[in-house]
């Protein structure tokens, strides 16, 4: 299976619309820990990986290798953050996201979670310290939903995500596991197998 990518443009106009990575976001982020950051895997949508190695001024080939890996769902791999502790965006230091301009859309929208119900796409919020605060519920309620409507993201696309969204994985796991530094396809068994609990937040 294969889905056209999402335009450039598209993604360009979610960012320009919809910053899910605020200071007054990030402080709360903050206090909770970042276990959405070292837990949860995140997936990037059809496109985005050109469009993410565009915006860095890097090859594509290039930012899979540093930044992802992918899971084989049934021979179908999505390409993921590379599954290693924390993000390779984050800032070990301040712990904070070092692109914050073109974050990846699946993790630029926490605590909103997608699913399906029948052939259209659900939202629902976990239950995660944003979630709890009454501003930013409605502020990812409101414009987040919004804005990833516009992206038109495949159903079928999020239905292969669900086969692995509500997994929390040990990455120390993988880091010994993995044969290469570099991008790398591990088989969906394989993450099932070192699932160590379901999402925490989850409310629905």
């Amino acid at each position: 299976m294969k889905w056209e990518p999402i335009s450039k443009s598209k993604f360009a106009k979610f960012h320009k619309i919809f910053k899910g990575d605020s200071e007054d976001i990030f402080k709360i982020c903050f206090k909770c820990g970042g276990i959405c950051e070292y837990s949860f895997i995140g997936t990037l949508l059809p496109g985005e990986p050109e469009y993410i190695a565009s915006k860095m001024g890097i090859s594509l080939k290039e930012f899979k290798d540093r930044y992802l890996d992918g899971i084989d769902c049934n021979g179908v791999v999505m390409d993921v953050l590379k599954m290693v502790n924390p993000c390779p965006f984050v800032n070990k230091k301040t712990m904070s996201c070092s692109c914050r301009e073109f974050k990846v859309i699946y993790c630029d929208i926490y605590p909103i979670s997608i699913g399906t119900r029948g052939a259209k796409i659900s939202y629902s919020i976990d239950d995660c310290p944003l979630g709890k605060n009454k501003k930013f519920r409605s502020y990812f309620l409101t414009n987040g939903i919004q804005a990833l409507e516009m992206l038109d993201i495949p159903v079928t696309w999020v239905n292969v995500v669900l086969l692995y969204d509500n997994v929390s994985v040990d990455y120390d796991i993988f880091e010994k596991i993995r044969k290469t530094p570099n991008y790398e396809v591990f088989k969906l068994e394989t993450i099932l197998k070192y699932n160590k609990r379901g999402r925490l937040w989850r409310t629905d």
